[in-house]
């Protein structure tokens, strides 16, 4: 998936079509949930228009209580 600036943001782990979500992994490891609504589909690459990676960053704070790194 790639953001606002063609940054690569994270790799698509899976979708939720009931709940309109994808599942992505950031090169941090950690993985987040952004709304379907969010994301563009490219046919060789999604993209997420809005979302930058300081914004996927802090999603990643809000949804695993600050961590943004994955730690085996």
């Amino acid at each position: 998936m790639y953001g606002s600036n063609r940054e690569y943001l994270g790799f698509i782990l899976g979708v939720n079509l009931g709940e309109n979500l994808a599942d992505v992994q950031l090169p941090t490891g950690v993985a987040v949930a952004v709304a379907g609504e969010r994301l563009v589909d490219r046919g060789d690459r999604v993209i997420a228009p809005t979302i930058s990676f300081g914004d996927i960053l802090a999603m990643a704070r809000e949804q695993t209580n600050g961590e943004v790194v994955a730690i085996n």
